[in-house]
């Protein structure tokens, strides 16, 4: 209720003071519960050294960064959540006088401390708060007087002042300082000023006695503001002769807003600011009167309402609904309705002379004279006639005669200032008059009006008459405009709203659209800059910049910072700078910076969204701009840069997101590593500009930013030392010297930590330890293994070269054998003398047995070097024993040994090497009937023994039992080693063996996978045991066995050749055999052997000479040795069948190798056939007598030639080549095609080359096989013997049959005469041809054509 009575009492004096002076309207920032004040009833006011505003209000403390309000009360630990009085110390401490709850502190660290001083009633009330110092505190209350606090480190001194002590009062309403360390103290009776160090009071004027003191504010020793109960005193002097005390007063009367003043403060810039019960008053500088500036409500005088200015310089004042803040950059101001303007929203702006304006708004026209003195007097409207719709007006304009333009929503009139008097044109005008957007003067003085939708008119002032210009009947191009624009030179320039920018030739009113724009696009404003360049303003393509000079458009929008594509107007200024009014308020486009200043209610441009054109620059820099919300004046004189740079400082630290309080130089465990810094820089002037860079070092060295975020995080951050660092700029982009710290660290995890690493550094020790030794280990087993390895490669080495010795001395060993064998078997089969027979049978036996042990001991290498290779196949085994033991009978019988062999009665089946098990069994057989007397017995035995873990599939046991003189137990273990012979007395003289064949059995056997066992006593005979164990997989065999069957002796027939006798000397055309052979003996005996068949033999020593014979004599057959210095037998055959000379000559190869391996390699060169050392001379003979025969039946595909077929008449003689080779009469095409297809690719190669030179010399009768060989590089004799050997023709031959063969078909196509066919195909003569075609088929060449002629 009281709050009520004081509110209607100062409303009554408020409206008694409006009616003397009318307020000019401030530019405030309002700070209400919207923003997060906690109580709208707002006490006190105070900022602290970090530039932070603290606010007392009825629910507690609140402090505002310039971000957001953050709120103390009695749970934060206040006592007392009504705070009447705030004071920031020099240490940073808060200082708070509450209602009910005494005096609280809150420290730096944000601690809050209770203090209640001795002698201070119930309820503990206090009104003020001075911090004087970091210990003394000087507390004012209403009825208890005044407190003197001395705060000590444990106690603290309270000194009282009441009236007793020299106070008017014991209601303290101010403290202060006062000049010599004294105290202004302002009670409800008057203004003491107090010595604390107990001097007397000086006497004081009687104007600041027996009146209510509401506050003080000391300027100087000798200036001092009272804010009284009768409005503001302003005190000077010391009291002294020298200087007296002075008074001035100042009421409603000096333009104070009505009393009473409750505070007063003057700023830096020399300007007083008070705030009464009406409002908020300033005395500018150096002014001798106050000037009413805002309104914001009741301010009551029974609360302590305060007045502030901040370090920045910004007025900030209390009212009943929060707090207002003034800026102090004061470079707009604001004309709207409580300066005289018919209405807030402003159209148009038009200078009019003497320092006034026209302002035009949407209820009239104001005439605005901003330098009035008196404020009542700044604006006066105009005399407009007519309804709302007059009123309302679109553009102004001023003539060159002095005549204001004025058009509204509907008329267009003339003022003349020297009569007084409007003259309208609307029935002139007709429709458009209410449509006219702007106007503007071309160089001949005449006005034109833009309408929108009703094109264009042009006011002639000589005629007074008006021109109506349209598009459709002008040449306009369009009819709807926004803008005329006159340049500095005087042309003009239309904004349209659907062909962009017009430039007009007003000397012939012609129109011309700028080249370079887009389609449909509407322009709203333009502006030209000091270069000569229009700026454009459009509707939905931002600003465009158009150059008369190059005829180029460049548009700018959002990436230089304008806020609007859809600008209301374009202005240069004289610095070149761009102005763009928008829907939130003023932008400034620096083209030379690229950057973009935008001004809006935080910059103070309160009039917000601005209107269609209305703007005008005055002075080249100063801005006129209409806006919704009234005048906006901008004047860069009246700018205040905010020098003082923000104080940033850590507000918070949060750990994974969550709050934790902070201490610098905390210590973090390795897993709380996931930080966030809350930080904030206090600016008041402009909090949204604020910017910070900020860094972690430690972490990184280069800041973050500049950035407006006021948060940081840093995820994953590893042990070590950290100082967090943060800078901030405010909007001037002044930056604060030193950075706001939080030092800190983080531990490292446990497996970080010294004694881990000691622990690390022990275990690597031992690990070097451990690896040496090992290591060491591991080198010793090395060298062992490396020793290991040269012995094993050395055994290996010595396993080679008795390998490669063997295999050398076995073919040595066959080329006598070859020698011995082949007349051994002459002498065993041929001489009629018995004795003779049985000598030469005596010789085959012995080297055979020779040839047996030669590749016994070859299979023993083969075996060592794992050459030898199985060669199994699934058979009887019983059948295959049976057979064996069949062969060994005679020579049984012949030695009186009884030899029985017992096998189950059904088959045993078995996949095994025939050839092996047949070596096994004839070593096993041959001992055992060596070694047995005659009478004994010997038997084989043959049995299917049941599965086991060595044989899963079960095996077949082979034993063979002899009734011999035994063997020896020492003997036993040594019996299958090879070259052992054991050394049995009794049967010393049977030792006729090698000690090869138990040696070559155990190795036969293990290959099977099988076993060989011996058991014996001495005079109780021998047992061996084979055991073969199902399991193997037969393969299929693609050659014949690994060791070669002994040759089958066949009688030799009653006409062979004596190899002995000196052969006839074969014919001529004998077929010739080519023999390459290293070994004098064996190529003599080879030649013996052929050379009896009729064969002509050519002998070559060696490979090289041999190819050499061939390439130059092309025999039919080259027989070849493999095994001989230079090139081998491979490597000669490779040559000869790769030459197209020799290709078709088939080669024998002679070799000592018997293994597949060898056969395989010689067959892969192109041999035709392969005999192993020794060979048997008849086969020799047979293979080369097969080999020649199948030649001679290839040839004889070729021998003849067809009778040719009829063919189409071509026009001239046909140029392409015939079929490569032509089939013989009666050989059908497809066995000629056959033959063709069988010859190798180098022989069809041959062919083909031959018949093509033939037919490309078809005509030439000089052509023949001395021409052919030089045109398909080859001798005379290569020609001749290739093909004959290939067609059984001679060259001469070939050519005549080719040439008859194409007659008869050129014949049968008759193409010509006789006569004229044989000069075609090469003949001299036409007889001669005529009897050769006679020969050739049979009939003359005449019945041939005549045969087709009649067909």
């Amino acid at each position: 209720m009281v709050r009520m009575r004081w509110r209607m009492l100062w409303l009554s004096v408020w409206l008694l003071g409006a009616q003397t002076a009318a307020a000019q309207t401030l530019a405030l920032r309002d700070y209400t519960l919207d923003n997060g004040l906690p109580q709208s009833m707002v006490y006190a006011i105070c900022q602290d050294g970090q530039g932070r505003l603290w606010a007392g209000t009825q629910g507690g403390v609140c402090v505002f960064d310039g971000q957001k309000f953050r709120t103390r009360t009695t749970a934060q630990g206040l006592p007392d959540n009504h705070v009447r009085a705030v004071a920031a110390g020099p240490d940073g401490t808060l200082w708070m006088g509450h209602s009910y709850g005494g005096v609280s502190f809150i420290r730096p660290d944000g601690q809050v401390r209770r203090c209640r001083p001795r002698g201070l009633g119930i309820p503990a009330s206090v009104a003020c708060v001075w911090p004087a110092s970091r210990q003394v505190v000087w507390v004012g209350t209403p009825g208890d007087g005044l407190f003197r606090l001395v705060c000590g480190p444990t106690d603290t001194v309270v000194t009282h002042y009441g009236t007793a002590q020299g106070l008017p009062s014991r209601a303290v309403h101010r403290v202060a300082p006062g000049p010599g360390g004294r105290v202004w103290v302002g009670t409800g009776a008057g203004l003491v000023l107090l010595d604390p160090r107990g001097g007397p009071a000086p006497v004081l004027p009687p104007d600041v006695q027996n009146v209510s003191i509401n506050h003080v504010q000391r300027m100087s020793d000798t200036l001092t503001w009272c804010a009284t109960a009768n409005g503001l005193l302003r005190l000077s002097g010391a009291g002294t002769a020298a200087q007296p005390w002075r008074v001035r007063r100042y009421g409603p009367a000096e333009g104070l807003c009505a009393a009473p003043a409750m505070r007063v403060v003057q700023d830096r810039g020399g300007n007083v600011w008070a705030t009464t019960a009406a409002g908020l008053a300033q005395l500018p500088a150096g002014a001798s009167r106050f000037r009413c500036r805002a309104s914001r409500g009741f301010l009551d005088s029974n609360v302590n309402n305060d007045l502030l200015e901040d370090r920045e310089g910004n007025i900030w004042f209390v009212y009943d609904d929060g707090i207002a803040q003034h800026p102090a950059d004061e470079r707009f101001r604001q004309y709207g309705k409580p300066e005289g303007l018919p209405d807030n929203e402003v159209t148009a702006v038009q200078p009019i002379g003497n320092g006034r304006y026209w302002i035009g708004t949407r209820n009239g026209i104001a005439e605005l004279n901003p330098a009035a003195a008196d404020p009542s007097q700044l604006a006066h409207p105009v005399p407009l006639r007519g309804g709302a719709d007059n009123r309302y007006i679109r553009s102004l304009w001023r003539d060159q005669r002095g005549d204001l333009w004025m058009s509204s929503h509907r008329e267009v009139a003339r003022y003349t200032p020297a009569t007084g008097r409007w003259t309208y044109f609307d029935q002139a005008l007709g429709k458009a008059s209410g449509h006219v957007m702007s106007m503007a003067e071309d160089r001949r003085g005449r006005l034109w009006l833009v309408t929108l939708g009703y094109g264009a008119f042009i006011f002639d002032p000589s005629t007074q008459q008006f021109k109506t210009l349209s598009a459709k009947k002008d040449g306009m191009i369009s009819d709807a405009f926004w803008q005329v624009f006159r340049d500095h030179a005087g042309g003009l320039w239309l904004a349209s709203d659907d062909q962009g920018l017009i430039q007009v030739d007003t000397e012939h009113d012609t129109f011309r659209r700028v080249d370079g724009q887009a389609g449909a696009l509407s322009l709203g404003s333009i502006s030209e800059d000091p270069s000569g360049q229009l700026w454009l303003g459009t509707i939905g393509r931002g600003v465009l910049r158009f150059s008369p000079a190059t005829k180029k458009v460049r548009a700018f929008g959002p990436e230089v910072g304008l806020q609007s594509s859809n600008p209301f107007f374009v202005q240069c200024d004289s610095a070149g700078r761009v102005w763009a009014g928008t829907n939130r308020g003023l932008d400034c486009f620096d083209p030379r910076q690229q950057r973009t200043v935008s001004y809006g209610l935080h910059e103070g441009f309160l009039g917000q969204e601005t209107n269609q054109n209305a703007v005008y620059l005055e002075g080249g820099r100063q801005l006129w701009v209409g806006t919704m919300n009234g005048l906006m004046h901008y004047d860069p004189a009246r700018a205040h840069a905010n020098r003082v740079a923000p104080v940033p400082q850590l507000t918070g630290l949060r750990i994974f997101l969550k709050d934790t309080t902070a201490a610098p130089g905390m210590e973090l465990p390795a897993r709380l590593n996931y930080l966030t810094f809350d930080y904030i820089g206090a600016s008041l002037t402009n909090p949204d500009q604020v910017r910070y860079q900020y860094r972690l070092l430690g972490f990184e060295d280069d800041c973050a930013g500049p950035l407006t975020a006021t948060s940081a995080t840093y995820t994953n951050l590893g042990p070590g030392h950290y100082t967090f660092e943060v800078k901030a700029a405010n909007e001037a982009g002044v930056w604060s010297p030193q950075p706001a710290r939080f030092s800190f660290s983080i531990r490292p995890p446990w497996w970080r930590t010294w004694w881990a690493y000691l622990l690390y550094a022990s275990g690597f020790g031992l690990m070097l330890y451990g690896v040496r030794a090992y290591t060491k280990a591991r080198e010793r087993d090395r060298a062992n293994r490396r020793l290991e390895y040269q012995a094993l490669a050395h055994l290996q080495e010595m396993d080679r070269v008795k390998t490669d010795f063997f295999t050398n001395v076995s073919h040595e060993l066959r080329t006598p054998l070859t020698l011995i064998l082949g007349p051994a078997e002459v002498l065993a089969t041929e001489p009629a003398d018995a004795a003779v027979r049985q000598q030469g049978g005596l010789v085959l036996r012995n080297a055979r047995k020779l040839l047996s042990l030669i590749n016994q001991l070859l299979d023993l290498s083969k075996l060592e070097a794992g050459a030898l290779r199985l060669l199994p196949t699934s058979g009887d085994a019983a059948a295959a024993v049976r057979q064996l033991v069949a062969s060994f009978s005679s020579l049984a019988d012949s030695r009186q040994i009884a030899l029985t062999c017992h096998t189950p009665p059904g088959p045993v089946p078995l996949v095994f090497d025939a050839a092996k098990l047949e070596e096994i069994l004839t070593n096993l057989l041959a001992n055992a009937l060596r070694f047995t007397p005659p009478g004994g017995t010997v038997a084989v035995t043959v049995a299917e023994a049941p599965p086991t873990a060595a044989a899963v599939a079960g095996s077949v046991v082979i034993e063979v039992r002899d009734s011999g003189p035994g063997i020896a137990a020492e003997d036993l273990p040594h019996l299958f080693d090879r070259f052992y012979q054991a050394s049995n007395p009794a049967a010393e003289h049977l030792r006729t063996g090698t000690g090869i064949g138990l040696a070559l059995v155990r190795e036969l056997t293990a290959l099977h996978g099988g076993s060989v066992a011996v058991a014996s006593e001495p005079g109780a005979g021998a047992t061996f045991t084979v055991q073969l164990p199902r399991g193997l997989r037969p393969v299929a065999v693609a050659l014949g066995g690994d060791a070669p069957s002994p040759p089958a002796v066949a009688p030799v027939p009653a006409a062979a050749e004596e190899l002995a006798e000196e052969p006839t000397p074969p014919p001529a055309e004998a077929e010739v055999v080519l023999v390459i052979e290293d070994n004098d003996e064996v190529r003599e005996f080879v030649r013996a052997t052929l050379a009896p068949a009729g064969y002509r033999v050519l002998l070559a020593p060696d490979g090289r000479a041999g190819v050499a014979l061939a390439q130059a004599e092309v025999p039919d057959l080259v027989v070849s040795d493999v095994m001989m210095p230079g090139l081998n037998g491979y490597q000669v055959c490779e040559q000869l069948k790769t030459d197209p000379v020799t290709s078709h000559v088939p080669v024998v190869l002679l070799t000592a190798k018997s293994e597949p391996d060898a056969k395989l390699e010689g067959l892969e060169t192109g041999a035709d056939a392969f005999l192993a050392k020794p060979f048997n001379p008849r086969e020799l003979r047979a293979q080369v007598r097969n080999l020649l025969a199948l030649r001679q039946r290839v040839r004889t595909h070729f021998a003849t030639r067809p009778e040719a077929s009829p063919v189409e008449a071509p026009a001239v003689a046909p140029t392409s080549p015939a079929p490569t080779v032509r089939p013989a009469s009666g050989v059908a095409a497809a066995e000629h095609a056959a033959a063709v297809a069988g010859l190798p690719s180098l022989d069809q190669e041959f062919l083909r080359r031959v018949n093509d030179s033939v037919l490309q010399h078809l005509g030439d009768e000089n052509f023949g096989v001395d021409e052919m060989g030089n045109d398909i590089g080859m001798s005379r004799t290569q020609v001749h013997r290739k093909l004959k050997a290939l067609t059984g023709q001679s060259p001469g031959e070939y050519i005549r049959g080719t040439r008859l063969q194409r007659a008869h078909a050129l014949l049968q196509a008759r193409v010509g005469t006789v006569a004229e066919v044989s000069y075609q195909v090469g003949f001299g003569s036409p007889a001669a041809f005529s009897t050769a075609f006679s020969r050739q088929f049979g009939y003359p060449p005449s019945a041939a054509a005549r045969q087709a002629g009649e067909e």
